[in-house]
């Protein structure tokens, strides 16, 4: 099989990538380069997506890749399947988690890219396959730089452990908690086929579709007060308020399904959850504006 390769002028993107971060503020939601794994370049034997960098460099020391563009996609031409790394010695194999982690530019193999947002959350589109009883993550992480202290601080995180997917793509969403209001200067993001038993071969991770999801104001404050989520934990209801007018309500799981719906609901809404399990959720707020709110909410 051909697959098409794309090679873009690294100038140009640094160009491309200066312009967002000069004209960002509302008018521009910082996003993923290449989120959606359409475009690959080779590396020695292999396939490697642009702007990203992982495991693929193992094939220089004769290793499997690891990551390979799949005409299985979600949407476009191609997502990003991830397996079991094997790398064959003397009388023995060794076996890897396939690895993924965004870069700064197309062709290069730095951790981490200039970000200056603050999303509400991270969505992308997997399917799971796993060998025995393993888990695929995938973790972002907004960090600033501290010349005093020499060091990156985490200003947010956001991290799903997924388990089998089925047979379909399934869409995850999953909020980014912040530990500071300050404004980030990077972001990291890694995508590993499995955390749990890594040593088993057979693991399959197709991910496509990366995307963040912003407030109106486009993640600078998580929502401006115009959305109320209470009360927090909670038992049999919640309460939600609006300042917008609000199109739906979803309840939605770490896994991404959604679990509860309520469509064209007041702007002063109360919703049960007492048929839930005790866990974690997130409430997602869509309005009519096209803004969406989403907040962690505690079943007890």
């Amino acid at each position: 099989m051909v697959y098409r390769v794309k090679h873009i002028h690294a100038m140009k993107k640094k160009v491309l990538l200066m312009a967002a971060l000069i004209y960002g503020g509302s008018f521009y939601a910082q996003q993923i380069p290449n989120a959606g794994f359409e475009d690959w370049h080779s590396f020695f034997t292999s396939q490697a997506p642009d702007y990203w960098t992982g495991t693929n460099q193992l094939v220089i020391a004769g290793a499997s890749p690891g990551i390979e563009p799949s005409i299985d996609a979600h949407s476009g031409q191609y997502a990003a399947l991830f397996s079991t790394v094997v790398m064959s010695l003397p009388g023995n194999e060794t076996y890897f988690p396939s690895l993924l982690y965004i870069n700064s530019e197309a062709e290069t193999d730095d951790d981490g890219m200039p970000f200056t947002h603050r999303p509400d959350s991270m969505v992308a589109w997997v399917k799971y396959f796993p060998n025995g009883q393993n888990q695929f993550l995938i973790r972002a992480d907004l960090l600033k730089y501290d010349p005093s202290t020499q060091e990156n601080s985490i200003i947010g995180t956001a991290g799903i452990a997924g388990i089998s997917m089925g047979n379909t793509y399934t869409r995850i969403s999953f909020p980014f908690d912040y530990a500071s209001t300050e404004i980030p200067d990077t972001l990291t993001l890694m995508i590993a086929s499995s955390v749990l038993e890594p040593t088993l071969d057979g693991t399959l991770l197709y991910v496509d579709d990366i995307e963040f999801i912003y407030t109106s104001t486009a993640g600078i404050s998580e929502n401006n007060h115009l959305f109320t989520i209470s009360p927090n934990p909670a038992t049999d209801f919640i309460n939600i308020k609006s300042t917008a007018t609000i199109e739906s309500i979803e309840i939605v799981d770490l896994n991404g399904k959604i679990v509860l719906t309520i469509q064209d609901p007041m702007a002063h809404s109360e919703m049960s959850i007492s048929e839930l399990n005790a866990g974690v959720f997130i409430c997602r707020v869509t309005t009519f504006e096209g803004l969406i709110y989403q907040e962690k909410i505690i079943k007890q």
